[in-house]
């Protein structure tokens, strides 16, 4: 795998949570657009998802639930939803046998009402993804251009986007969104509403899939990998703890060493010494009884550059 985040790689990751003896649960709910287009999605699910789990929580040393959440319009009555918790790749994939592409009366769609199922189902894992394949917004005319057929332009009765959005949020679910048509007004209201707490671990990422699905799995092992690298690196202990030295300290009339951290020290111009992180010049400076001296020196831990080119000579100036 490519990714890096934070100086790791996959592989980094992957070597020390094996060494830790902790083989994770990752939890995947595909939320799918299940009307008349999306076919095609619904036959990739079949014919690939329990194959990628399997070569997923081998690469990854974890072990793969799939939960399936598919959502059509509110005209499509009790085929509306297709909810299946969390369970085997293999039985989810037996599942997409019995479902087909239909329904959906105007371009826009219950996403929202999808998410809802979504936010319900029992999470429990340690890494927790939700990826979301659709070609369609979702209800209100904030999640689309007036371009789009929209029955219900102001969103579907006792919906609440946004409240359903940080649900998924205080889950800690990484929210993948894989489009087969560009929703950019969809997908920047969402992000919006999904990343209120701008933490940098439960982020929306977006996805173009073809339009023939030909590719989803690939996007589907992409995301995954992702979801894994991501909180690996944020989790695992990668930054070392700060140097220590030793430093004298009376206490009783006896000399104690107490490890203090070492503060970082700052870039300083050539040709200087450091006292206390400021630069002092090492030429001769005069003294209020107008003689000129040397500047004294005085304790420092640092000195960063070679010694400065001694000053020239002058007819004023005593030499110590």
């Amino acid at each position: 795998m490519s990714h890096s985040r934070r100086g790791l790689t996959y592989s980094d990751t992957r070597m020390a949570q094996t060494a830790l003896g902790k083989e994770e649960l990752v939890e995947t709910c595909l939320l799918v657009d299940i009307t008349g287009s999306m076919q095609p999605s619904i036959e990739s699910i079949k014919t690939g998802i329990a194959h990628a789990c399997t070569a997923i929580a081998a690469d990854a040393n974890v072990r793969m639930k799939v939960a399936f959440v598919g959502y059509r319009d509110i005209c499509d009555g009790s085929q509306r939803f297709v909810v299946h918790d969390f369970d085997e790749p293999a039985i989810i994939a037996k599942l997409m046998e019995t479902i087909e592409a239909a329904g959906g009366g105007d371009e826009a769609e219950d996403v929202i009402g999808g998410l809802e199922k979504v936010a319900a189902l029992n999470w429990t894992g340690d890494i927790r993804q939700l990826i979301h394949i659709t070609d369609a917004p979702a209800h209100g005319m904030q999640f689309h251009g007036p371009d789009v057929g929209d029955d219900h332009p102001a969103g579907l009765p006792g919906q609440n986007p946004a409240q359903t959005l940080a649900q998924l949020h205080a889950k800690r679910i990484r929210y993948k969104m894989v489009l087969a048509q560009p929703q950019l007004m969809m997908l920047k209201a969402f992000r919006g509403m999904f990343e209120q707490e701008r933490d940098h671990v439960c982020i929306l990422t977006n996805y173009r899939v073809k339009h023939d699905m030909s590719d989803l799995m690939s996007i589907f092992t992409q995301a995954s990998s992702a979801s894994i690298f991501d909180h690996r690196s944020g989790v695992l202990p990668v930054i070392s703890p700060p140097a220590v030295q030793p430093v004298p300290v009376v206490a009783e009339n006896r000399p104690v060493s107490v490890a203090v951290p070492v503060p970082p020290v700052p870039p300083v111009p050539t040709g200087s010494l450091v006292v206390n992180a400021t630069p002092v010049p090492r030429c001769p400076v005069a003294s209020t009884y107008g003689v000129t001296t040397p500047a004294p020196p005085r304790a420092s831990m640092f000195i960063r550059t070679p010694p400065a080119p001694a000053c020239p000579p002058t007819s004023d100036v005593h030499r110590l």
